[in-house]
């Protein structure tokens, strides 16, 4: 990205005693290394993105050490650490699973997917040989099994009245529900 233009235009070794005398700064202030080098890393971003240095408002050195001292305070004083253990803790209490499910409850629950996924079919099947003799509720099965669900939808697509489609409706929820109530009493 490179340096500001009046980063530019300040002396190679001014810069570098400035840069000295803030790492100096920063290692009193944090007592580790590596935190006052992340310190100092995180001035710098700031000095050439958000806290650009104008002349006129005073020296360069002033200038870094406010950003410094101002960076180093709001690193203590953000509550940004607490709402990331608290987003952790989130994540981990809903999205990740507090019990994994044994491989044997996963083959039962997939196996009883498919026979959900069978039946379904089944039914459908047969839904679709009550109602062959109906002029239109096969067509508004069709709909359904295409993806068009809501009625007003499927009148506009089929050109019929939405009133129509709900009688169609309200009949293949009836035939559905003789058909499970056959598939009931042979259960039993």
């Amino acid at each position: 990205m490179g340096l500001p233009p009046e980063l530019k235009a300040v002396a190679p070794d001014q810069m570098r005693a400035v840069l000295e005398a803030a790492a100096l700064v920063a290692l009193r202030l944090t007592k580790s290394k590596r935190l006052a080098d992340e310190l100092l890393s995180d001035v710098f971003d700031k000095l050439t993105t958000t806290r650009r240095w104008d002349r006129s408002r005073g020296p360069l050195l002033d200038h870094v050490l406010g950003a410094l001292r101002s960076v180093l305070n709001n690193q203590r004083t953000s509550k940004a650490p607490e709402r990331e253990g608290v987003a952790h803790g989130d994540y981990h209490r809903e999205v990740r699973p507090t019990v994994v499910e044994s491989p044997e409850e996963t083959v039962l629950e997939h196996e009883e997917a498919q026979l959900g996924r069978s039946r379904a079919a089944r039914e459908l099947g047969l839904l679709a040989a009550r109602i062959d003799h109906h002029e239109l509720a096969p067509k508004v099965l069709r709909c359904k099994s295409d993806g068009i669900a809501p009625p007003a939808e499927i009148a506009r697509t089929l050109g019929v009245p939405v009133r129509q489609v709900y009688q169609a409706i309200d009949l293949l929820k009836y035939h559905l529900e003789k058909i499970r109530a056959d598939e009931n009493d042979k259960d039993e």
